[in-house]
């Protein structure tokens, strides 16, 4: 059986004047939570008596609890003070779960390295102290806020904490532009699971800006690795800047041309302040030397 599916029962020993009322009573659930399981409005409106019995998803009663096994690849942390985790985030894992059985996520792994304390930073929200998100497909460095104050003014402007911001990319074909990229952007398709690129006049529109510079081009495999220096952090912000230009990332599976076991993008670098100014480099980049000789 799925385990998300997984169900526990419950027995009212007192009249409630809806389910809605009673499971709010019993769990401390808030009427939003209920909501996000699209329970029957019919249904949450029934009267409870003493003695009914009801069955409500684990997912549900666990809801914002962090799954204790971690399911990915092998997630390293190469940098830790009193403030912040840095960690590696393999391609295909995602930063932090939507639900409670999801368990391919760096949170889980933290939950599994026993960090439960780290985990009460934003303990309401599944995201918890990640100071931003990276794509399930690109790997590279995360920053973990262990501070409740540091993680709220990085998530007020974040610029106030990361200075500066570089990618590594691998491109099809010799890289056309280099220099300052500027684009205006804004999200289609179902859920907005896309972006593309639109006149400055569209209300919808954001500008983004990324620095583009060439770093090595293979000729013989038809691919340049370059390094983008990102000044915003929209979704898919480099990924359709680039393939604006006509350099789309090797192996992205939504703007991209080619077929690659992964998506080539990686967060490398990350200028910080804090107490201090820190530079966090992840040269976890066993997979781009496979083309280039670059070794961070």
């Amino acid at each position: 059986m799925d385990p998300s599916k997984e169900k526990i029962d419950f027995c009212f020993i007192g009249d409630f004047p809806s389910i809605m009322e009673g499971v709010i009573t019993l769990t401390g659930l808030s009427k939003s939570q209920l909501k996000k399981f699209q329970f029957n409005k019919k249904y949450l409106q029934k009267i409870i008596r003493k003695g009914d019995i009801i069955s409500l998803p684990i997912n549900l009663l666990n809801q914002n609890m962090i799954y204790p096994i971690y399911s990915g690849p092998e997630v390293k942390i190469f940098f830790e003070n009193e403030s912040i985790i840095a960690l590696s985030k393999p391609p295909r894992v995602h930063g932090h779960p939507l639900s409670y059985y999801e368990s391919d996520n760096i949170l889980s792994f933290l939950r599994q390295e026993g960090r439960v304390a780290e985990l009460e930073v934003n303990k309401e929200n599944y995201d918890r102290g990640l100071l931003y998100r990276l794509d399930f497909e690109t790997s590279g460095l995360l920053i973990y806020s262990k501070d409740e104050e540091l993680y709220k003014v990085a998530r007020k402007d974040l610029k106030e904490v990361i200075k500066t911001k570089t990618y590594l990319a691998v491109v099809d074909g010799e890289l056309n532009q280099e220099g300052l990229l500027t684009h205006h952007l804004k999200s289609f398709g179902k859920k907005g699971s896309k972006v593309e690129i639109c006149s400055p006049e569209n209300v919808d529109s954001r500008k983004v800006e990324c620095q583009v510079t060439l770093i090595e081009f293979n000729k013989e495999e038809n691919l340049s690795l370059v390094e983008v220096e990102l000044f915003q952090g929209a979704r898919h912000q480099i990924r359709k800047q680039l393939e604006a230009i006509g350099n789309s990332i090797y192996g992205d599976p939504l703007y991209g041309t080619r077929e690659a076991p992964r998506m080539y993008l990686h967060c490398w670098k990350y200028r910080i302040v804090l107490k201090e100014e820190l530079l966090l480099i992840d040269n976890n980049l066993s997979l781009f030397l496979k083309f280039f000789h670059f070794n961070g």
